[in-house]
């Protein structure tokens, strides 16, 4: 009996490496049915990207286009935003600025553009008034008088020289 359970244990161990054999040459198999599934996958989202790939990175290309112009806008329209409260605060700054330097002015005493201003004005009404005064008015032309003589003809007309020439001055020295 010690021969036949020698046996038996042989042929189990056979069949048990048998076994083992075939499960593994299953797996063996299942395994490579797997890899070349994937392998085919592979395969053809390749030919897939190949077909499609050029649309893909046009449309990719479109939309980063479309992006960046979208936040060039953006940008643009935040960096005006702020361009314009600087200006309005540059102005503000400058106005107060302008405020305390004119008034600091006024208290050496030193006169306004206003002030300046006002002057300019009276003094051009000044010089109109001066103009007018100083131009001879229009003589009718009359017909001389037999009373008149030469001599008092040529003491007016001396005289009319005379004043003009004064108004000439005063207009000159107010100038």
């Amino acid at each position: 009996m010690a021969r036949s359970t020698t046996a038996s244990r042989k042929t189990t161990r056979r069949n048990t490496t048998n076994t083992q054999a075939r499960a593994t040459r299953s797996a063996a198999t299942g395994w490579r049915a797997q890899v070349e599934q994937i392998v085919t996958a592979g395969k053809q989202a390749a030919e897939f990207v190949q077909r499609r790939g050029g649309t893909v990175v046009e449309q990719a290309q479109r939309r980063s286009t479309a992006l960046s112009a979208q936040a060039r806008n953006a940008a643009e329209e935040k960096l005006e935003a702020v361009a314009v409260k600087v200006v309005g605060a540059w102005d503000q700054v400058e106005q107060v600025a302008s405020e305390r330097v004119g008034r600091t002015l006024n208290r050496l005493g030193v006169p306004s553009q206003k002030d300046i201003d006002k002057l300019t004005r009276s003094v051009a009404k000044l010089s109109a008034q001066i103009d007018k005064l100083s131009t001879p008015a229009p003589r009718a032309a009359r017909a001389p008088s037999a009373s008149r003589t030469k001599a008092s003809t040529a003491k007016a007309s001396t005289t009319g020289r005379a004043s003009t020439a004064k108004a000439r001055a005063a207009t000159a020295a107010a100038s």
